[in-house]
């Protein structure tokens, strides 16, 4: 009789999960996942821009390299 009022309290100690409380962290997780993947995606566009406007500055450095060369001759 002691052993099952143990096991009694036992279960009664522990959180209670129920379906609804599984979906709700899965909908919260599945939002953070959303959230991260336009972060991901942004960053990547971000770094695409970067790359471009990089190659258009070292493009500009180049041509005004030659221009001064061709001045100093």
């Amino acid at each position: 009789m002691e052993e099952l009022a143990e096991q009694y309290e036992a279960l009664l100690s522990r959180p209670v999960v129920t379906v609804g409380s599984l979906l709700a962290e899965l909908h919260v997780r599945t939002d953070e996942l959303k959230r991260m993947r336009r972060q991901v995606s942004t960053l990547t566009h971000n770094v695409e821009q970067i790359k471009k406007m990089q190659q258009i500055i070292f493009g500009n450095q180049v041509r005004t390299f030659r221009n001064v060369q061709s001045t100093i001759k």
